[in-house]
């Protein structure tokens, strides 16, 4: 099955629009003589715009669709860590309780958690995206179960 490229569009005004709001934010710290903080804005900035050309000289589209999963696997993390029972959300609150900050915090917990899991495992566990989750796993294994890039799937850098 060869990816559609009808998603590719919509990452890339994602990443155009984040590349124009770090060009803004820096164009404002200029204008007040406020340099040295725009060196993290620009790199950021620079980083948006490879991944721009990265997006647009694939045309399969497979490199959209991986970050379209990436980014999906990323929340299933995030998703677990505030549902109040897991695992995750245990080891966070043990952190909570051990860091001198946050030790009268609670980690917290997402109203209808459920919902957002299940509509995140949808999206996972769909047709369209199959090939994309088996490269996600094939590479995920290749890096030793280390976090991988979106932009390292299908040979990418």
């Amino acid at each position: 099955m060869i990816p559609s490229k009808e998603n590719k569009p919509y990452q890339i005004s994602l990443f155009l629009r984040n590349y124009l709001s770090y060009v803004d934010a820096c164009s404002i710290l200029v204008k007040h003589s406020s340099i040295e903080p725009c060196n993290g804005l620009l790199r950021t900035s620079f980083e948006n715009l490879l991944y721009i050309l990265y997006l647009i000289n694939d045309p399969t589209g497979e490199n959209g669709k991986s970050y379209i999963i990436w980014n999906a696997f990323e929340k299933r993390k995030l998703l677990s860590k505030c549902d109040g029972t897991s695992e995750e959300f245990l080891k966070l609150s043990k952190g909570f309780k051990s860091n001198e900050l946050l030790k009268d915090e609670k980690p917290p917990i997402l109203r209808n958690i459920e919902k957002h899991k299940e509509k995140n495992n949808n999206l996972i566990n769909s047709d369209e995206y199959s090939v994309i989750v088996k490269e996600y796993n094939r590479t995920k294994d290749k890096a030793c179960n280390r976090s991988i890039n979106w932009f390292s799937m299908f040979g990418g850098p």
